[in-house]
């Protein structure tokens, strides 16, 4: 399932992986993705977040710090180790707020972090300009 990267920016239709160890959670984010146009795929834990990415090529991550097994930060860090995969955006979401956290996730490779719960509004506008910001690379 190949999709292009770049084009408009906001992309309806573009694929959003959302993985979260927190079924309610992951549909929270996933309600809100598909109400602004998107396509999603979930994962329930990293294990499976790496999977998907494998199988569904998603053009954006949301990745949950914490989850059992490979955390969050693992599944970023591996992704951005990946020549095929390293350009995906990801978003770390998280209860967390220290500081150091947030750091490590950025050094990860994460391009933005998020602290739960999430405003609806929010999460669509940086998805908006995550997906945005290829086409402008681009052009």
């Amino acid at each position: 399932m190949g999709r292009a990267r770049g084009g408009s920016g906001r992309a309806p239709g573009s694929l959003v992986l959302v993985a979260d160890d927190r079924r309610e959670y992951r549909e929270t984010l996933s309600a809100f993705l598909r109400g602004a146009g998107y396509g999603v795929v979930t994962a329930n834990d990293g294990s499976e977040a790496l999977a998907r990415v494998g199988d569904a090529r998603p053009d954006l991550m949301l990745l949950d710090i914490v989850m059992p097994g490979m955390n969050g930060i693992d599944v970023c860090r591996t992704i951005k180790s990946d020549i095929g995969t390293q350009e995906i955006p990801i978003v770390m979401i998280s209860s967390l707020t220290d500081p150091d956290e947030i750091n490590e996730a950025m050094r990860a490779g994460a391009a933005e972090f998020m602290v739960k719960p999430v405003d609806r509004a929010e999460l669509v506008a940086l998805v908006e300009k995550l997906l945005a910001a290829p086409a402008l690379q681009a052009a």
